[in-house]
């Protein structure tokens, strides 16, 4: 979460201070300090909201949205497929109806932001069958310091359980209440709950977040952003003393203030010239310009950086998010559609994989082990591209292969001195090419 630092008072004869330095602290656990709380669970962050700051923090920057929202959709799918089998189950998790679909599009939500999700799972009164599955905002959920134990009551590494809680900055009113971990083999309540997170080295409480490392460029973003608005909003006429020397009443004063203030700020009033009539020198109006440097230069160089830092954090090519537009044909449309490919491989697929073996856990304890449960992926390209769509039609030996021609049909002048293009119609399979009914123009 973002941090300002208190200012230090430097020891010596004048005032001095020192400048506030944001950051944002990422949450970092000590086993001593968790053993010592006086509380059975474990804090994450600063104020134990390190959640809510997460989800601040998609609102915070455009390109950092972008990508949350792209992973959101990419977490969904294109489709869930289940058999019949277990369609009736899948279909009504609970009392009220709600559909598998209903609680993944909840789960990827959770996952694209906090890359968590929880469930409250339900056993019938025997605890031989799970009868329903219900949502749990997992940014209500804290872990449990106190690991379970095993038959002969020895420590696991595996968490006891998991508190709950809807507000916890205000226990006083929401009291945390705590629920034992999923686990089929072990039943002691008729209600368990189920937290996936992914563990980080050295401790099992935490989240580890894939993308943490882009959350100082989010919040300088933020910044830049305020710092625009205030500019415009300002009138760019922040940078100016205006001294007046004359002897006015409390509501004189006032009045001048607000003739000033409507006059020169806002962006619609920037650049206005400011004129002063007086009878006398003693009470005229002295303007000193403060000048400040062209901030734009580095202003842009930030902006870069930071849009290429949230990209590399979420390992996902820029255009694919749509924060950088498809600028041409060639390379570009073939690198849209590889992107996509290695998104979905190297981040979509590790996000989903435990979602999809919490429900196949669920199935088999109800009796259905070999039930089939699976995400079909979302699919930008509509459909597969045929390879002369990547080729420069500028290019003589591509207008010819696009036209159905060879290379050796085109003028010795106008055939290319490199390597040969591969020519499409060679596949297996001939693309449907339209017909040039000029053919003497190209060969």
């Amino acid at each position: 979460m973002t941090n300002k630092r208190k200012a230090i008072p430097a020891v010596s004869g004048n005032e001095s201070f020192v400048v506030n330095l944001a950051e944002v602290r990422i949450p970092k656990v000590n086993p001593n300090q968790v053993r010592m709380s006086p509380d059975d669970w474990v804090r994450y962050g600063d104020n134990n909201a390190f959640p809510e700051f997460l989800m601040d923090s998609v609102k915070k920057s455009e390109n950092h949205s972008a990508f949350i929202s792209l992973r959101e959709n990419f977490i969904k799918g294109a489709a869930l497929t289940y058999g019949d089998d277990v369609k009736p189950f899948l279909e009504s998790l609970d009392e009220e109806g709600t559909t598998v679909e209903d609680l993944w599009e909840d789960w990827a939500t959770d996952m694209s932001i906090l890359e968590t999700f929880a469930a409250l799972v339900r056993y019938n009164r025997t605890k031989t069958a799970i009868v329903a599955i219900d949502y749990l905002d997992s940014s209500k959920v804290r872990p449990s310091k106190q690991y379970a134990l095993d038959k002969d009551g020895n420590p696991t590494l595996k968490l006891r359980g998991y508190w709950v809680s809807a507000d916890w900055s205000n226990l006083m009113q929401n009291p945390a209440v705590f629920y034992e971990r999923f686990n089929p083999s072990d039943i002691n309540e008729t209600t368990q709950l189920h937290f996936y997170h992914k563990r980080a080295n050295g401790q099992p409480w935490l989240p580890e977040v894939s993308y943490v490392s882009c959350l100082n460029y989010v919040q300088m973003e933020d910044e830049m952003s305020k710092y625009g608005l205030n500019t415009m909003l300002n009138g760019f006429f922040a940078s100016a003393i205006l001294s007046v020397t004359a002897s006015m009443t409390d509501e004189q004063k006032q009045a001048f203030k607000r003739a000033v203030r409507d006059s020169f700020t806002g962006s619609e009033n920037a650049s206005k010239l400011l004129v002063n009539i007086s009878e006398t020198k003693e009470g005229g109006v002295e303007v000193t310009p403060i000048n400040a440097g062209d901030n734009t230069p580095m202003m842009e160089a930030l902006s870069s950086k930071a849009q290429q830092a949230i990209a590399t954090a979420h390992r996902c090519h820029p255009a694919l998010a749509g924060v950088q537009g498809n600028t041409g044909f060639s390379s570009e449309a073939q690198l849209l559609k590889s992107a996509q490919e290695q998104f979905q491989k190297n981040v979509i697929s590790h996000l989903q994989k435990p979602m999809v073996a919490f429900l196949k856990k669920v199935l088999k304890f109800n009796g259905y082990a070999d039930a089939e449960f699976a995400v079909e992926p979302l699919n930008l390209v509509i459909q597969d591209i045929p390879d002369w769509v990547f080729l420069d039609i500028l290019k003589p030996e591509c207008a010819a292969i696009y036209y159905g021609y060879t290379v050796e049909d085109l003028r010795p002048e106008l055939q290319p001195q490199s390597e040969s293009i591969p020519n499409p119609a060679s596949e297996e399979v001939e693309p449907e090419l339209p017909r040039n009914p000029y053919p003497a123009d190209v060969a």
